[in-house]
């Protein structure tokens, strides 16, 4: 049977979504490639609706 999610997981899902940040500023500094792929590769891992996975993924170096 699925567990049903009790006040205080939704209490700090809440604050989560509360306290997120919009970066403005950026170090500019280069990512380098391999660490791109990485996060590419993890990206292409999360749920999509109906398992569709529109992903496209566009950079340039």
């Amino acid at each position: 049977m699925p567990q049903i999610p009790s006040a205080a997981d939704f209490h700090q899902v809440d604050n989560s979504i509360a306290r997120r940040r919009s970066i403005m500023a950026f170090a500019g500094k280069p990512v380098p490639q391999d660490l791109l792929k990485d996060l590419f590769d993890a990206a292409k891992t999360a749920p999509s609706a109906f398992n569709e996975q529109p992903w496209r993924f566009v950079y340039a170096l």
